[in-house]
């Protein structure tokens, strides 16, 4: 006999049919609790901002149904995931994991909203079908983290409608066969290009791969059916959408008691502002406080890095993300303190200050950064890891 090979899909899928709230953790319930609420949160903001607005607008004239839009009024179910996913990622203040480049929550707390709502679910059903969300995103990434995201791939966008499908599959209460279907079925909605980062369409792939998972589980619920191998197979998801290396197998993690809620658990965001960037805004706000140095008395940043193609300027060959972006209009204004809070000297706060993107890293200090950085590898540096919590 031959060995089919791994079968992630299949393997996923009936945890996921099996995921029972009464089982989950404590600590992984209370983690749970605080991220969909926090996401809530986050996307109430968005709806009144940029991109959030605009598919609020738009969608409220388009669409009827009886799943509420977080801007006002209502609209079909996969419709308000969408308008809710963009509006919950608008700002960039949605939280992440990051060790696969990833922002869980909000690819799976609009999904689950909106068919919780329709479905007249409670509580648990919620937080149960948040779980097998984010725990989805772990998994699927696993195999092709880091290639998949440094290939140019929005892994939100793509992994997050993974996790959208679990969601609601396990709200749907699909059964495992169903569930490996619609799961097999997401990976050809998966989409997100890193390039538009900057613009509107950022947050557009997460209302993409939010709205992407209501209707692929809805489909398998009522018998639609997808190839076995999708995600493995020849021309599937991990060979066209991985690296350049071929998918690691073996680094998928466990499907035991273990859960990515609670170990490495999940990032909240202190700067709206993209996860990447979060340790030079807070370096940028200590020397405001402790030096009081303006814009004007910039003379050159040096950028040092660990690994050589860990961050590269525009126009060298990489992808220069961190500060190559910031020359891109973003989706929104600041929602955290006023406007220019860097540029105008003593800011009221930290956010003030470095979560001020339209204002502030997109204002006088960050052009003078532009024209005075340089880059290099810094063979003394060691890894930092930077982590912060919102209250």
């Amino acid at each position: 006999m031959t060995d089919a090979g791994p079968a992630p899909a299949a393997d996923l899928g009936a945890v996921v049919a099996a995921l029972s709230y009464d089982d989950l953790p404590v600590s992984v319930v209370r983690a749970a609790e605080r991220r969909f609420a926090d996401t809530v949160g986050v996307a109430l903001a968005g709806a009144a901002e940029g991109a959030g607005a605009l598919a609020t607008e738009t969608f409220a004239t388009l669409s009827t149904g009886p799943a509420t839009l977080l801007g006002g009024g209502s609209a079909a179910v996969h419709d308000a995931a969408f308008v809710n996913g963009v509006a919950g990622h608008c700002l960039d203040y949605d939280d992440v994991l990051a060790a696969i480049h990833v922002h869980p929550s909000v690819v799976v707390v609009p999904a689950v909203l909106a068919v919780a709502e329709a479905q007249d679910l409670d509580g648990p059903d919620a937080i149960a079908a948040y779980v097998a969300g984010v725990e989805a995103q772990w998994y699927a990434a696993a195999p092709v983290t880091p290639g998949h995201y440094e290939r140019g791939w929005h892994a939100t966008g793509t992994i997050g409608t993974v996790g959208a499908t679990a969601a609601v599959a396990r709200l749907l209460g699909l059964d495992a066969g169903e569930t490996t279907h619609a799961l097999n079925a997401a990976v050809s909605a998966a989409s997100g290009l890193k390039r538009n980062f900057g613009s509107m369409t950022k947050p557009f792939h997460a209302g993409h791969a939010t709205a992407a998972g209501v209707v692929t589980a809805h489909l398998a619920a009522r018998g639609f059916t997808a190839s076995a191998d999708a995600w493995t197979g020849p021309n599937g998801f991990y060979d066209c959408f991985g690296g350049a290396d071929p998918p690691d197998y073996g680094a998928l993690p466990p499907l035991d008691d273990s859960y990515v809620l609670d170990e490495p658990g999940l990032d909240v965001k202190k700067f709206p502002c993209c996860y990447f960037t979060h340790a030079p805004a807070e370096a940028a706000a200590t020397l405001t406080d402790d030096y009081e140095i303006a814009p004007g008395d910039v003379e050159r940043v040096v950028a040092g890095r660990r690994r050589h193609r860990s961050v590269r300027p525009p126009g060298l060959g990489g992808r220069g993300e961190v500060l190559g972006s910031v020359r891109r209009r973003e989706c929104s204004r600041p929602r955290a303190g006023r406007p220019g809070g860097v540029r105008r000297g003593r800011p009221r706060s930290r956010a003030d200050r470095a979560g001020a993107r339209a204002g502030g890293f997109r204002g006088r200090l960050i052009a003078r950064v532009r024209f005075t950085r340089q880059y290099g590898p810094d063979r003394t540096c060691g890894r930092a890891v930077f982590r912060a919590s919102r209250a």
